[in-house]
């Protein structure tokens, strides 16, 4: 977490003039985005079963010359509608999840890919992939399934997280899976509204934070880059901060709707700003992360926002509508004090 010289009496965050640097379309509404490791490049997925990958350098020149077109590979492999996207900690494999049960991986650095080198076949439609930090497998969440899937990147073999029923979601699916940087644990949001933290060597549950969003369902949830918090949203019209270790919830995120739809909340670049979507009036809505206070918010599209995801190293921000478009935003930088 961002952290100031004196921790009682915090740098209050102040409203960013977030403006698009690069808009382009799918053939049908975007599901999700995601940035690389570093930065350097992006992934949009859609309900048209493509997914895009893009170079940010060239989304920020803001140019109009051909040679500078951002769009660097388009990705034809799925069959049904991307749920999510990861790239691999080497920047050269990134992993598509689909309605159609599979995880296919792309060898970026082939010349002119559009078909996957590898894939998993799931059981369940998958609904969110991670790669842990090591890079040597992969975690999968699935729909309608209790327990998270791992495959093994280099021998493909695929097996449950734990199979022990005191472990497990209890009822629907898990939406959203991710590692801890140091790829010590990894934390798993359900329909069941559990939000559960994993321990890596053992395979095995060791904090589930029960009815973390009253009751109405986890959409997202991930680890500050320290570990030491986990970020959440949920359909209750909220994102919460808790403590990794004792479970104490810190702050909750109010002002922007979410019951509808599983939307996401992503922490900025240095994790002192806090983001998450407005469902009803098809904003972005941003708060501090040190005091929960709502900062400011702006129309991102005419239509309902289905993703939202941060850039690891500047204030880039890429939007998924409804209306085909994926955006990307940047703005100056905070005066928040980096972490």
């Amino acid at each position: 977490m961002a952290t100031t010289d004196n921790p009682a009496e915090p740098i209050p965050a102040v409203p960013l003039d977030y403006t698009v640097c690069y808009s382009t379309m799918h053939q049908g509404p975007c599901s999700t985005a995601t940035f690389n490791y570093d930065g350097r490049y992006a992934a949009s997925g859609s309900y048209d079963t493509t997914v895009k990958v893009l170079d940010v350098a060239k989304m920020n020149l803001r140019s109009n010359h051909i040679e500078d077109k951002p769009m660097i590979q388009a990705l034809y492999d799925q069959s049904d509608r991307v749920n999510d996207l990861a790239f691999h900690p080497n920047g050269m494999v990134l992993a598509t999840c689909s309605a159609d049960r599979q995880i296919k991986l792309y060898d970026m650095m082939r010349p002119k890919v559009k078909w996957s080198i590898q894939h998993f076949q799931d059981s369940h439609p998958v609904l969110a992939i991670s790669f842990h930090p090591s890079g040597d497998f992969l975690a999968a969440a699935a729909q309608s399934a209790p327990s998270i899937r791992l495959f093994d990147v280099k021998t493909f073999q695929g097996y449950t997280a734990s199979r022990n029923p005191d472990d497990q979601h209890t009822s629907g699916g898990i939406r959203q899976v991710r590692f801890a940087d140091n790829g010590s644990h990894m934390v798993t949001a359900g329909d069941d509204d559990a939000i559960k933290i994993w321990d890596i060597v053992s395979g095995s549950c060791v904090k589930t934070l029960e009815k973390a969003h009253g009751g109405n369902g986890v959409s997202t949830a991930q680890f500050s880059r320290n570990g030491k918090y986990i970020l959440s949203s949920g359909r209750d019209s909220s994102a919460k901060l808790w403590e990794t270790t004792s479970g104490k919830l810190v702050h909750t995120f109010k002002g922007a709707a979410h019951t509808k739809f599983h939307v996401p909340a992503a922490f900025n670049y240095n994790e002192s700003l806090v983001f998450s979507i407005d469902e009803d009036r098809h904003q972005v809505c941003y708060w501090d992360s040190k005091t929960g206070a709502f900062v400011g918010q702006w129309a991102a599209h005419n239509c309902p926002i289905n993703w939202l995801a941060t850039s690891p190293t500047d204030s880039g921000l890429l939007t998924c509508g409804d209306d085909n478009k994926i955006k990307y935003w940047t703005a100056p930088s905070s005066s928040s004090t980096e972490a």
